[in-house]
């Protein structure tokens, strides 16, 4: 998608030809996915298709197709005027898309561009988190330790993930080693831990997790140590 020339009609059934030294295309595209859409960043072309250095650029379009596609020769950007920096935010419907680049040399109310710059792919989903349990209470019982929470209010919550970690010291503990305690995202709001050792003082953190694999941050109970004797 290459335009040398711009066309401008300024007198009825006169078209005057004026030639545009475009800029090669840009380069270094990259399209990553990110909470708020898919940010792209590239690279200024260093010089025009004519060898002349520092091309004059007005701005640049960006285009979006589905995998596999290119670009035709009269497909609309998905920015409605030239972007005037290296960086832009699409925010498409989730999926996954194509995304090509081109500089823009002229503003003369007619098309004129670069080449296409090489393709960036990216999958656009669902990256913000759920909510973080609240209310996670840690209960002591004889070689059990139970633990509870509140629920969390979200569409699309897969469940909770139940972690452990394990303390060594004396007058202060330290965090030694953490496990995970739930293979697979539980659905209800509480969980007994069965396999602590006694006499070892352990505390356990609580995640929500959404069915896109989104973990919230973690609830955390203070140290709980399970006793010797009842």
């Amino acid at each position: 998608m290459s335009h040398q020339t711009a066309i401008a009609n300024g007198i009825p059934n006169i078209a005057a030809i004026v030639p545009v030294d475009v800029p090669v295309a840009p380069g270094d595209l990259v399209a990553t996915a990110k909470p708020e859409g898919v940010v792209l960043t590239w690279s200024v072309p260093p010089r025009t298709i004519g060898g002349a250095p520092k091309p004059f650029i007005v701005g640049y379009n960006v285009y979006r197709v589905a995998p596999g596609q290119e670009p035709g020769e009269f497909d609309t950007p998905v920015n409605s005027s030239p972007i005037g920096q290296e960086t832009y935010t699409d925010v498409p419907s989730y999926g996954s898309f194509d995304y090509y680049v081109s500089a823009v040399p002229v503003s003369l109310g007619v098309r004129a561009e670069s080449d296409l710059s090489l393709l960036a792919a990216a999958t656009f989903k669902d990256l913000v988190p759920p909510p973080i349990p609240g209310g996670l209470t840690a209960l002591v019982e004889p070689r059990v330790v139970q633990l509870v929470w509140d629920a969390v209010e979200a569409t699309d919550l897969a469940g909770y993930k139940v972690y452990r970690t394990e303390g060594t010291g004396i007058t202060k503990l330290t965090a030694v080693a953490t496990i995970s305690l739930t293979k697979d995202p539980i659905t209800a709001t509480t969980f007994r831990d069965t396999s602590i050792n006694v006499g070892i003082s352990y505390y356990y953190e609580v995640a929500s997790v959404d069915k896109n694999g989104n973990e919230s941050k973690k609830a955390k109970t203070d140290w709980v140590l399970a006793p010797k004797t009842p």
